[in-house]
């Protein structure tokens, strides 16, 4: 069985107006990256919307309050306020974040020990194919911006055992960008999965699911 999550990072309003009503359409779930500070903004989700989406069987995580590009020059204290705030602020809601993303995987030993002290598992690092297993609560994952043609193989190629893919998107927009992802190709990415779920060797879960098949910590 090929297992395949979706994650959307950062929060945009795209994700909720146009992904996560095509994801709907198939029947399908997701998980969403937040950063919180940017909740309730312009261009990004809403906390009724995130409430909605929980409601509806998709997973929320942590991205940290600010996503700050200078994540690793800040404090430790800095560091960690970003780390448990977020998780503060998604539980306000009535969400229980239980993966965390760090902003552009950039990472040290002690943000590392950080987050697992308040999360299950974390993003890290970014692959090119599927996994058959994780360690160390480490999540890979492939970005849009390797390329949809990359993904859409990595979705069909065939295998013999259990294999894991998360799909990592950010903004849904009409023009194509480096991390941003057109309707069209977004839509060619889920209806593959459909296919291959009509077919029963693919399913659809969220990153946290995927990450309790897959993960050898449990």
């Amino acid at each position: 069985m090929i297992y395949i999550s979706f994650r959307f990072d950062d929060g945009y309003s795209s994700q909720y107006d146009i992904a996560s009503k095509l994801l709907k359409k198939y029947d399908m779930v997701a998980s969403y990256y937040i950063i919180t500070n940017l909740i309730d903004t312009i261009g990004r989700i809403t906390t009724k919307q995130l409430q909605k989406l929980a409601k509806s069987g998709n997973e929320i995580g942590s991205h940290t309050k600010s996503h700050s590009n200078n994540w690793l020059e800040c404090t430790h204290s800095e560091q960690l306020n970003e780390i448990v705030e977020s998780k503060k602020a998604l539980q306000f809601i009535g969400i229980r974040p239980k993966i965390f993303c760090f902003p552009k995987m950039k990472t040290t030993e002690f943000t590392e020990k950080a987050v697992r002290k308040y999360y299950k598992a974390f993003f890290k690092e970014y692959v090119s194919t599927r996994v058959y297993s994780v360690s160390n609560n480490k999540i890979p994952s492939i970005p849009t911006k390797f390329g949809i043609d990359l993904i859409l193989s990595e979705i069909n190629k065939k295998s013999k055992r259990d294999e894991w893919l998360v799909i990592t998107f950010h903004e849904i927009s009409p023009n194509p960008s480096e991390y941003g992802v057109t309707i069209k190709n977004l839509y060619k990415i889920i209806f593959e999965l459909y296919k291959g779920i009509q077919n029963g060797t693919h399913k659809n879960v969220t990153v946290y699911e995927g990450y309790k098949l897959f993960s050898k910590n449990n």
